[in-house]
């Protein structure tokens, strides 16, 4: 198979390969893209039993042109998004469901946690949708914005299931809990937010307002709603503003308190998007492109004109 004669190329033959399909019109490399896809994916959606080798070989080869692809610059560089492929929310599910029964947790030699699958039997990769169990995780690029939005929601609805015994009453422990004033909303939420272990993150979430004891959805996305207008705004002190007062940005030097601050800023975006609310964040594009390791550009710095005075 061309994929697997690839695949056991030297890495030097691979990057001289790799200049000379992005020397190619974008045009041609759009259609090796969609090719290499249009197999891989006629392999995945086929009930019969699928090779563990082919499909690998398939995701290694569109590895390499996304990874050639992305050392090309300008209107050479074709969009990421002609690598993904179609991947449905049920596709996912049983997809994520299968990762999660066979990872187990390992430590290395630095005591740093490690997620990995293991395999014991053959049988377990001989289905297309095993296979793609451990290649989605490693080779994300196959993902669209909103697959892995998807998987992250999926995942996180795992993550935040806990199987009591039968009859078994759940205890306080299964929930990450935010008791709260409506006129100090801030100040509690950062202090308890401080307080807490990062492992209670991903527990349900749960917030009381006014020492009403109701447990509703409904106090959890007010919380979300009013908090994060109150953290971007001038009178909380943590951000610097453009002349309009339209756009915030951090601080060049910052105290430990504005750092603190800052960190439990990064946990609060977690846990909206972990718990699915949307928040305000009225940030310059240029932030967002950090996030995702994209250069800005010059027009994205246009944004930033007064940020400070």
């Amino acid at each position: 198979m061309v994929a697997a004669a690839i695949r056991r190329l030297s890495e030097e033959s691979l990057h001289v390969i790799g200049d000379w399909w992005c020397s190619l019109s974008p045009s041609t490399m759009v259609k090796h893209v969609k090719m290499w896809k249009q197999v891989l994916s006629e392999i995945l959606s086929s009930e019969t039993g699928h090779c563990n080798l082919r499909v690998q070989n398939l995701l290694v080869v569109l590895q390499y042109m996304y990874n050639a692809n992305n050392r090309s610059t300008g209107c050479q560089r074709i969009p990421e998004s002609t690598f993904c492929l179609e991947i449905n929310e049920a596709f996912l599910q049983a997809d994520l469901q299968l990762w999660c029964s066979k990872r187990k947790v390992i430590k290395n030699d630095k005591q740093k946690t490690n997620f990995v699958l293991r395999i014991t039997k053959k049988s377990q990769i001989t289905n297309g949708i095993k296979v793609l169990i451990c290649s989605v995780m490693v080779y994300q690029f196959v993902m669209d914005l909103k697959s892995k939005k998807t998987a992250f929601d999926i995942y996180a609805n795992h993550t935040k299931v806990v199987k009591p015994w039968p009859y078994e009453s759940v205890s306080s422990d299964y929930f990450f809990e935010l008791r709260l004033k409506r006129t100090s909303l801030l100040e509690g939420a950062f202090t308890q937010l401080a307080a807490a272990h990062h492992r209670d993150f991903k527990k349900p979430f749960v917030v009381y307002l006014d020492e009403d004891p109701a447990v509703t959805a409904v106090y959890k996305r007010d919380f979300f709603h009013h908090l994060f207008p109150e953290m971007v705004s001038p009178e909380s002190g943590m951000f610097l503003f453009n002349d309009s007062v339209t756009l915030p940005w951090f601080p060049s030097r910052a105290t430990k308190e504005d750092e603190t601050k800052f960190f439990l800023f990064g946990v609060l975006c977690g846990l909206a998007l972990y718990n699915q609310c949307i928040v305000y964040l009225p940030f310059p594009l240029a932030l967002f492109k950090k996030l995702l390791d994209v250069e800005p550009t010059l027009e994205d710095l246009k944004e930033f004109t007064g940020v400070g005075k």
